[in-house]
């Protein structure tokens, strides 16, 4: 029998390049999409695509 680990495997971690976090951030910030639909379109967890926003958001203003 399996157990619900077995059944429910976790995907393998994907890496992302800058670019690409940069492009899904546009999306966001630029371009007024909501993060879970860019996160969706892109096949993303929409907690790690709205940690790469409010971090572009960050250094754009330097912080503040």
């Amino acid at each position: 029998m399996s157990t619900m680990a077995e059944r429910r495997s976790r995907r393998p971690r994907r890496r992302f390049t800058d670019e690409f976090k940069q492009q899904a951030v546009r999306l966001v910030v630029d371009e007024g999409k909501s993060v879970g639909a860019v996160a969706r379109e892109l096949d993303l967890v929409a907690s790690a695509l709205g940690q790469w926003v409010k971090q572009a958001q960050a250094d754009r203003s330097k912080g503040r």
